[in-house]
């Protein structure tokens, strides 16, 4: 579809993407908000300062900056911007290989034909490979 101007309007699909993206990345914004100040918090109830900067501040910082991160390609997704999209296939493939790598990984002591094929066929997978698949069709919209 295109708009009057004669540029490719937003797809449904990346608009959902967009959605889906933006309130993942919200959640995880908020979350590593309280994260770090639940951190803060015991750091001042306890008096023990040298707390503070510790792994759970570093897991809130970083669930602080990803959440950030999605929440820029949601949006960067919903204007089409090629930024976005690549961003978004990069993301998609990375996903992908911890997707595969876990169950192979949690397993490594006896791989079997079964632990492969299970890499292959979960739930994450699919859903990774369909919206991988979605966005490489769609690549003419992003500009």
């Amino acid at each position: 579809m295109t708009d009057r101007y004669g540029t490719p309007g937003l797809p449904l699909g990346v608009a959902v993407i967009a959605i889906l993206v933006g309130i993942v990345g919200a959640f995880l914004f908020v979350g590593g908000i309280i994260v770090v100040l639940a951190n803060l918090v015991h750091a001042l109830s306890s008096g023990q300062f040298a707390t503070w900067f510790g792994p759970t501040l570093l897991a809130g910082i970083v669930t602080l900056v990803f959440g950030l991160i999605l929440l820029a390609v949601a949006f960067g997704l919903w204007d089409q911007a090629l930024w976005a999209y690549a961003l978004a296939i990069l993301v998609l493939i990375v996903s992908f290989l911890f997707d595969v790598g876990r169950p192979i990984y949690n397993s490594r002591a006896n791989i079997t034909g079964n632990v492969l094929a299970s890499a292959f066929f979960t739930v994450p997978v699919i859903v990774t490979i369909v919206i991988l698949v979605y966005l490489l069709l769609v690549h003419e919209h992003f500009y």
